[in-house]
């Protein structure tokens, strides 16, 4: 039970972190490519408020409260299945859960951020950026340059954060040189917690807060 205590403490942490960088990494990004566009003479009915919308987004990260899913168990589970005798215990617990909540959260946070800018933008404006028409930005019309920007905003946040660090992975990167041939990888067939989405129900088992 104290496993799952500190498991969830770390998780709850770690998830906030990470969903707040993420959010404004990718609010970062969208401003940026808002404010490089190569847009016609009408462009700025778009970007503009997009820019102010991505300024504000920023601005308002630290009050931006992060809906953090529960915590499951299977991270314990996988932890101590891949744990090799060299990585003491609480050490693979909190590098898996830690890597768990950097993948799920980051991925959360950029998507989060590109939402609250896209909901803004209409708000400014009254219209959606598919209701904005006859404007070229980067030689394409509104609606696709938008999301090529949240789609390349998206992968540039998410993709470094996409493989978490196994047990079996800290292992070799803590021993000393020559050691590391002796730590065994995850055991054949066990299927990486990566592979699932946020709360995939067929991976999840719920554990009771207390």
């Amino acid at each position: 039970m104290a496993d799952v205590v500190v498991a969830e403490t770390i998780w709850d942490r770690a998830y906030c972190s990470f969903y707040r960088a993420a959010y404004v990494d990718t609010a970062q990004r969208i401003g940026e490519a808002a404010k490089q566009a190569r847009a016609d003479g009408r462009g700025w009915a778009l970007t503009s408020p997009i820019k102010r919308a991505a300024s504000e987004v920023i601005g308002r990260a630290d009050r931006v409260l992060a809906a953090v899913p529960e915590f499951d168990e299977y991270a314990l589970h996988y932890a101590s299945e891949v744990t090799p005798a060299s990585l003491e215990p609480w050490r693979a617990l909190a590098e898996t859960v830690w890597n768990t909540a950097r993948v799920e959260a980051t991925i959360a946070g950029a998507y989060a951020a590109g939402l609250d800018i896209s909901t803004d933008q209409s708000v400014r404006t009254g219209r959606t950026v598919a209701q904005i028409h006859g404007i070229q930005l980067d030689g394409q019309p509104a609606e696709p340059w938008f999301h090529a920007v949240l789609l390349t905003a998206n992968r540039a946040v998410i993709a470094p954060g996409g493989v978490p660090v196994t047990a079996a992975g800290l292992a070799r990167q803590s021993e000393a040189p020559g050691a590391a041939t002796n730590a065994p990888d995850a055991p054949v067939g066990r299927p990486d917690r990566a592979q699932y989405g946020p709360r995939d129900p067929a991976a999840a088992k719920p554990v009771t807060r207390r």
